[in-house]
């Protein structure tokens, strides 16, 4: 699997504050009281150098390139429109996948297709190389198809910024623990982008859950990819142990009541 160069990573910075410890005696009369000041300094700056947040720094966005329309527009990180087509990518060679589409329509911006699947293997059939997903939940397993891509993130009127994604979930309720994405022998640059992907919840004990399955396939690219996994089924009972060592003896016991002999026993023992 080949990772894309952009990453975008979350940087959360701590800060402390001195704290005063006191202990849990009297101090003594005859003790002298200490008085250290402290000076905290509001602009004392506690992050690590510059070169060590490097591998964690969200890249700055660069200047928006001049539209040519005969440029090739792949969508992109920074959902950039390089070719002058109203949208980050190429509509010419993409199907368009919403949540109020239908899939016996051609998947173009004014009449989308509905389900991830279908919208894959239209596009396999036309020739086209990505399928731009609107904003969304969408739900049951795909697999991936040899050089066509996914684009998520994309608004009303398919305009995207970047920073949103779509929801896949699921897997196939019939076959539980099936992948939400899979892939196999894919040998083109397939791209996955901007989407949230999340596992079957709930499946049969003993069954395992997968959230993307990839077999031989190294050109598939992730970007601004969120993988979520889910929970596993109840694993099955444990078998008997084995029966354990046997006690010691117990001690003698003491000596019994003796009757007086006369009459009525004298005790009821």
């Amino acid at each position: 699997m080949v990772t894309s160069s952009h990453r975008t990573a979350l940087v959360l910075a701590l800060f402390m504050l001195p704290l005063a410890v006191g202990c849990s005696r009297d101090p003594d009369e005859d003790e002298p009281i200490v008085v250290i000041p402290v000076t905290l300094d509001m602009e004392l700056d506690m992050r690590p150098p510059p070169e060590d947040m490097a591998p964690f720094m969200i890249p700055d966005v660069p200047p928006a390139p001049v539209c040519d329309p005969s440029a090739e527009d792949l969508p992109d990180v920074y959902a950039f429109d390089t070719n002058c087509d109203g949208i980050d990518g190429n509509e010419a060679l993409s199907v368009f996948v919403a949540s109020y589409g239908d899939d016996t329509s051609m998947g173009t911006k004014l009449e989308p297709m509905l389900t991830l699947p279908a919208a894959l293997q239209r596009a396999q059939e036309l020739g086209k190389t990505w399928v731009l997903l609107q904003e969304g939940r969408y739900e049951g397993a795909i697999t991936l198809v040899d050089g066509v891509s996914i684009a998520g993130g994309y608004e009303l009127g398919w305009k995207r910024d970047g920073n949103s994604f779509s929801t896949l979930i699921g897997g196939n309720p019939v076959i539980s623990g099936t992948p939400v994405i899979r892939g196999k022998d894919l040998t083109l640059p397939t791209y996955l982008m901007n989407l949230e992907v999340r596992a079957e919840e709930a499946v049969a004990g003993g069954k395992d859950v997968f959230t993307v399955l990839l077999l031989e396939s190294p050109t598939v690219i992730f970007e601004r990819m969120f993988l979520i996994g889910g929970t596993a089924g109840t694993g099955a009972d444990g078998g008997s142990g084995t029966r354990g060592q046997d006690g010691v003896s117990g001690r003698r016991g003491g000596d019994g009541v003796t009757d007086s002999g006369i009459g009525c026993a004298s005790n009821d023992r």
